[in-house]
């Protein structure tokens, strides 16, 4: 499919990516690729959310087997691209 089009890769993360896997990233397409960093105010679950409740519910979830219940990291994820990454300004004017 991207082969015909040429659509951007964008890769977001709440770290900063390393330069190998820049560096693999780069070597799998003749696209522009852009890598951004997501502030970390945010990724993070806001200063409202009680942390104690917020732990009890992933933990009712894990033991109801449900996939990623326990994953603060896939909960940030799930928040983030629920509306949060269509507010932020990233800067993709200059690609890898």
């Amino acid at each position: 499919f991207n082969h015909r089009y040429q659509y951007p890769w964008v890769f977001l993360n709440d770290e900063e990516f390393t330069n190998e896997f820049k560096g693999l990233v780069l070597l799998e397409t003749n696209t522009p690729v852009y890598f951004g960093l997501i502030p970390k105010e945010q990724w993070v679950q806001p200063a409202w959310i009680d942390e104690g409740k917020a732990e009890e519910s992933r933990h009712r979830l894990k033991e109801q087997n449900i996939i990623y219940g326990d994953s603060s990291s896939y909960r940030n994820m799930c928040r983030f691209n629920s509306g949060v990454s269509l507010l932020l300004p990233y800067n993709l004017a200059h690609p890898q």
